[in-house]
């Protein structure tokens, strides 16, 4: 399955420590997300949080490539995305990379 690696990053003022709103539509995007994933066979590796850079890293595997962008055009979840600066890259483990080289 293709691995995504999404790199996401807020003002101060989006915040969702400090920002009520940004607090409720970033629980909304954890439960969304959840859902999506389900539903279309994705699975969420792990997420991070680099709190004084106000970044966020999630890694997730998707079926396929569109599955993935599907669930990036979810209304709640482009929501988020305008609030964020977003890169996403596609990975992969180094030990594919190696067996590649090989």
């Amino acid at each position: 399955m293709p691995t995504f690696l999404m790199i996401s990053k807020h003002s101060t003022a989006d915040c969702p420590i400090h920002n009520a709103k940004m607090r409720k539509l970033a629980m909304d995007v954890m439960k969304k997300s959840e859902e999506l994933n389900k539903k279309i066979g994705a699975k969420d590796i792990g997420s991070w949080v680099d709190m004084p850079t106000h970044t966020i890293y999630n890694l997730i595997e998707a079926p396929s490539t569109e599955a993935f962008q599907k669930t990036m055009m979810d209304p709640i979840i482009m929501e988020w995305l305008g609030h964020n600066e977003t890169e996403i890259k596609m990975v992969m483990p180094t030990e594919e990379v190696m067996k590649m080289l090989k």
